[in-house]
């Protein structure tokens, strides 16, 4: 067992960082980077005001003219990993009001809106920015 710094650890071509801190350079100039820290979910909510969040994996690339300034040229693959305790319903990233958490999100380095969503049972729902929960309150 290795313990690894906050700012991540690379594994051949995987970069692989919680995401609450700066990743290392070298975890960024990998070709996929993996971060946990937000557990991105979507949610739905129903003509009654139901909601529902449903954990998901998001793929997606960073913004470059906004990364390039901190890491130079990278480009890897982002991948955001769900939450998998049952406990932890999740962020929804399909809020207007989704902030982000860590560097990387709070500055809008990774390209959120053109990610694309699937389920953890693996049903693909498109990208995030097409993806609304239905803000229908009862008796509409």
């Amino acid at each position: 067992l290795t313990v690894h710094g906050p700012r991540g650890a690379r594994v051949g071509e995987m970069g692989l960082a919680h995401g609450h801190t700066w990743p290392e350079a070298r975890v960024m100039e990998a070709e996929h980077l993996v971060l946990a820290h937000n557990h991105p979910s979507v949610e739905f909510v129903d003509n009654l005001g139901h909601r529902l969040r449903e954990p998901a994996w998001f793929r997606t690339r960073l913004v470059r003219e906004k990364v390039e300034v901190r890491y130079g040229d990278v480009d890897p693959e982002v991948i955001l990993m769900p939450p998998f305790n049952e406990l932890l319903s999740g962020t929804p990233l399909n809020r207007p009001d989704y902030e982000g958490l860590g560097p990387l999100l709070t500055r809008g380095m990774v390209d959120l809106r053109n990610a694309e969503v699937y389920l953890v049972d693996g049903i693909h729902l498109g990208r995030l920015g097409t993806i609304t929960p239905d803000e229908a309150s009862p008796g509409q």
